[in-house]
């Protein structure tokens, strides 16, 4: 699911795309895409931290 950052400005996801599942963030406006995992596991649930 979808994660929300606490200002409302980026959604950290997760996506297969390509390879094993990783955290992605981009803006609320749906550019900028990141990968912020960047690992060889599969991850997934992301959670915000204030």
């Amino acid at each position: 699911h979808p994660s929300w950052s606490p200002d409302s400005s980026q959604i950290a996801f997760w996506s297969s795309a390509p390879g094993p599942q990783q955290i992605h963030v981009m803006t609320a406006s749906g550019q900028n895409v990141r990968n912020i995992s960047n690992t060889s596991w599969n991850e997934y649930d992301p959670v915000w931290v204030r």
